[in-house]
């Protein structure tokens, strides 16, 4: 499996790399940062944009590829008023937003531990979600929907048993280690 993770601004640029590294350290799976794709702004409301339609201009993933991107643009989606991250697992795509996840402006990032944990929390998430996993009652597992930031904080960054044990059961991809 290769997880792609791709920063779709100037300020995911600057830490998407130390989240390949963190991401990579948990799963078996092959983590690569690829370079910088700009994207259109079409906010819903000010300062937010459809979470949808950002990962609709994503490059597809498939193959044993998955593909997130990494934006610090608050997202929303219909019937939220915002989400941390969103997956459209046709597509085997999906984003995450540091927006709401961080406690330090962009230029600080690099001392923000919580901005990592809590990234590194939603792209394994959503990751979860593009390989058919839903939202799981274990509320330490990395799988629990997220309602707000206290839940993210709160649980692990790894899947529980239940969920590892469905991840194990999908074919290997061309890109196994």
């Amino acid at each position: 499996m290769l997880l792609r993770l791709v920063a779709l601004d100037p300020a995911a640029a600057m830490v998407f790399s130390t989240l390949a590294e963190s991401v990579a350290s948990i799963v078996p799976w092959q983590v690569e940062a690829t370079r910088t794709v700009t994207q259109p702004r079409e906010p819903e409301q000010p300062g937010q944009r459809d979470a949808r339609e950002a990962v609709s201009q994503l490059p597809r993933g498939g193959g044993g590829t998955l593909v997130i991107g990494i934006t610090d643009t608050d997202l929303t989606a219909t019937g939220y008023e915002f989400v941390f991250g969103y997956a459209l697992p046709d597509r085997s795509a999906a984003i995450v937003s540091l927006h709401r996840l961080r406690d330090m402006p962009p230029h600080e990032w690099a001392k923000d531990i919580a901005l990592n944990e809590r990234a590194t929390k939603e792209i394994l998430h959503e990751a979860g979600h593009l390989l058919k996993l839903q939202h799981c009652p274990d509320p330490m597992c990395v799988m629990h929907y997220s309602q707000a930031l206290h839940d993210t904080d709160r649980k692990s960054e790894r899947f529980c048993a239940h969920c590892a044990r469905e991840l194990s059961r999908l074919p290997e991809g061309p890109h196994e280690a």
